[in-house]
């Protein structure tokens, strides 16, 4: 099973591109970043579910999977 792990992800909502960072990782919470480092930057703190193939969380308004793309920034 696929987990959660800190780090700056990519999912596609629709034709857009969204990028998101994952701040920090507990049993049951996941707090997730959107906009980091910008004008706009939200951070929100969202409760896992677990469906036994991955993990996935709501937050504004995206579906975030575990298995989504990450990125690594240099």
């Amino acid at each position: 099973m696929k987990k959660f792990e800190v780090g700056t992800y990519k999912t596609y909502a629709g034709t857009f591109e969204t990028t998101y960072c994952i701040e920090k990782v507990t049993e049951k919470t996941v707090t997730v970043t959107i906009h980091k480092g910008g004008r706009y930057e939200k951070t929100k703190r969202c409760k896992i579910v677990d469906c036994g193939k991955n993990q996935y969380c709501e937050a504004f308004g995206l579906f975030l999977e575990s298995d989504d793309e990450k990125i690594e920034i240099a």
